[in-house]
This record gives C-alpha cells, sequence and structure tokens, in this order.
C-alpha cells in the first residue's frame, strides 16, 4: 500500500519549516527558552512566501510575548507586518496579542506604531 501524496499536495519540507514548527510546539508548551533556542537562526530570507515570512515573525512575537519581552514581541509583530498585513491585521489571535502588547505596555518600544498598524493606517 503506497501512501504517496497526489502530486497536487506535494510540498518541499526545509529545515526552517521543522525549526519554525519547533517554536510553536515550545510555545504552545510555555517553554519560551526552549522556543527561542528552537528559533535561532532562522531569518525571513528562508521562507518563500511573504505570509510564511509574516508567520516567522508573528509566532516568534508569541514566543517573546510569553517570555515577558513585549518590546521584542512588538517588534517582532511590525516585522511580521512588514511581510505581510493580513497576519498582524486580520488573524483574530494575532491582533489580539498585538492590541494587548499597545494596552499593557503603551510605553514599550514601537507600541505607538503597532497601534498605527491596528487602527489601520
Amino acid at each position: 500500500m503506497s501512501h504517496e501524496l497526489p502530486a497536487a499536495n506535494r510540498f518541499a519540507v526545509t529545515p526552517a519549516q521543522v525549526a519554525l514548527y519547533r517554536v510553536g510546539v515550545h510555545w504552545a508548551l510555555g517553554e519560551p527558552g526552549a522556543a527561542m533556542r528552537a528559533g535561532q537562526g532562522l531569518h525571513p530570507a528562508q521562507f518563500p512566501t511573504p505570509e510564511r515570512r509574516a508567520r516567522l515573525f508573528t509566532d516568534l512575537a508569541r514566543v517573546w510575548a510569553q517570555a515577558d519581552n513585549p518590546s521584542r514581541a512588538i517588534g517582532a509583530l511590525l516585522a511580521a507586518h512588514g511581510h505581510a498585513r493580513a497576519e498582524v491585521r486580520d488573524r483574530a489571535s494575532i491582533r489580539g496579542l498585538a492590541i494587548e502588547l499597545v494596552r499593557h505596555h503603551p510605553t514599550s518600544t514601537g507600541a505607538d506604531r503597532l497601534a498605527l498598524v491596528l487602527a489601520g493606517t
């Protein structure tokens, strides 16, 4: 019995994609240190689409927020917005994170710019 996927469903799985998946797993387990280690060395050029590049930064933003580093989280969300605006403005969970960061850390670096992103300007 063959377990091969049809050609339309095949995609390349790269080491960067696996590392980003590990970032998400460690974040979900509440392990920001392990998530940061898993994400070391990842950079946007390793991901083929603007959405995947933005996802790199939204996942890192979640980790930085969990590690109680709002400035880094805000910076990551602004970077994500630079690659794919919808990832920050339209994804409910990420928009919620952005709103929480702006509300609870208004003096953090970039909070004013993130507030403008959320306002749509």
